[in-house]
């Protein structure tokens, strides 16, 4: 849903072309660059919609691939990317937005013209509900690596991860998250004797593209179950 939408850039406020289909509404929107080949995009207004994908459209004088991030109303980035063909295939996304999103265009030359395209599909996220489930479990390794990595346009909960080591010596274990696009953030550190086990309890929320890691002292000594809230 797209209700009293305010789009402006770097040369003012601009009205977009729009396309309605019965799942989706598509905003063509007109950019200049400055003189540095830049454009700052702000969309605002009562969003409730999952934006799932983009594509740049470039005018006969813009031929580069562009520099394109995405961060929605907390300032999280939600799609970077260094190498966006120009008229090539839609950038996907698959991201719930709500108020606001800003879109930073660069590389695209002095004040040259374009559009950009957004998909926006029809379902509001506010009315998806949410169900407990298994997201993952295994062993962990003994060097930090991915143990779930979420993969949806809309958020998911961790509620509870379970650690159990099956190990005669005692493990010392790490857990962190990785948000997508930015580092590794440590949450937790447990220190597990033989048959001992260890809860993290959430809640934890995850975006589209965020990671949740884990280590322990000995590979495969240590069982894992993840479990969260997820829509449905």
């Amino acid at each position: 849903m797209l209700d009293n939408v305010v789009i402006t850039t770097n040369v003012g406020k601009v009205i977009p072309r729009v396309a309605r289909g019965d799942t989706f509404t598509q905003l063509f929107i007109p950019i200049t660059s400055d003189a540095a080949g830049n454009v700052i995009i702000r969309i605002t207004g009562e969003i409730d919609a999952i934006l799932t994908n983009f594509y740049p459209i470039g005018d006969s004088d813009v031929t580069a691939d562009w520099d394109i991030t995405v961060s929605d109303s907390l300032g999280k980035e939600i799609y970077k990317n260094k190498a966006v063909p120009v008229d090539g295939d839609p950038q996907i996304i698959n991201e719930a937005i709500a108020d606001l999103i800003v879109i930073t265009c660069a590389n695209m030359g002095n004040t040259k013209t374009a559009h950009i395209a957004l998909t926006f599909s029809q379902t509001s996220y506010k009315e998806i509900k949410y169900n407990p489930v298994s997201l993952a479990d295994g062993q962990l390794p003994n060097a930090s690596a991915t143990i779930y990595t979420h993969r949806d346009a809309l958020g998911v909960e961790i509620t509870w991860i379970s650690l159990f080591n099956t190990n005669t010596t005692a493990e010392t274990i790490t857990l962190s998250v990785k948000r997508f696009g930015s580092a590794s953030r440590l949450i937790a550190r447990f220190v597990l004797a033989q048959n001992e086990s260890g809860q993290l309890v959430g809640p934890i929320s995850l975006s589209n593209g965020d990671i949740i890691e884990g280590a322990t002292t000995t590979a495969v000594k240590v069982d894992y179950l993840i479990t969260g809230n997820a829509p449905c």
